[in-house]
């Protein structure tokens, strides 16, 4: 509510003001509006923003799950968020390479890939994501019996480490991720 007084001036609640000035016999008002507090706002809730993301950071908690079955990253999600993670999830292995790339380099602590995904498998992704970040940590699920065999052919790569098996018990999985990111 706006409460004025005999200068032509104005102040609303919140402190923003409107001033009513009349200049040198100027047939035109010209008004002037201080924002002050609105302002002041929105640089609180951006330092918000910048502190939470670099909590994101500093935590390091950030894991990206890339399946083609929404059920199952919907379960891993739930598993990992409940042991303290954030997670992001993709069906799609082009969109998720379009978020890792686009992300800050060293937002993603590990990635959990899929072998078998149309269009871009778990290998080609794997490829693309070492590309961008050859530090990010990369663990693959798969229900393929021939899963170490074709981990084996990713130079560097030790397919004991890396590879859990689908189903996948909860404990194990929260176990796997914790040592992938000690």
């Amino acid at each position: 509510m706006l409460e004025g007084n005999n200068d032509g001036d104005s102040r609303d609640s919140d402190n923003t003001s409107i001033n009513n000035k009349d200049y040198q016999n100027n047939p035109y008002k010209i008004y002037t509006v201080s924002v002050s507090n609105l302002n002041k706002d929105i640089l609180d809730q951006q330092r918000s923003q910048q502190h939470q993301q670099k909590q994101e950071h500093a935590n390091n908690n950030n894991i990206m799950i890339v399946d083609d079955e929404k059920d199952i990253l919907l379960t891993y999600k739930a598993i990992l968020a409940e042991s303290g993670y954030n997670v992001k999830t993709f069906t799609n292995p082009y969109d998720a390479l379009l978020h890792f790339a686009q992300a800050d380099p060293v937002y993603y602590k590990l990635v959990i890939l899929d072998i078998r995904i149309p269009n871009l498998n778990g290998l080609q992704l794997y490829n693309r994501l070492k590309a961008i970040n050859k530090d990010i940590k990369i663990v693959f699920l798969s229900a393929l019996d021939a899963a170490k065999e074709l981990v084996s052919m990713i130079p560097c790569a030790n397919s004991n480490d890396i590879i859990i098996g689908k189903p996948v018990e909860k404990e194990y999985l929260v176990n796997k991720v914790k040592a992938e990111l000690a």
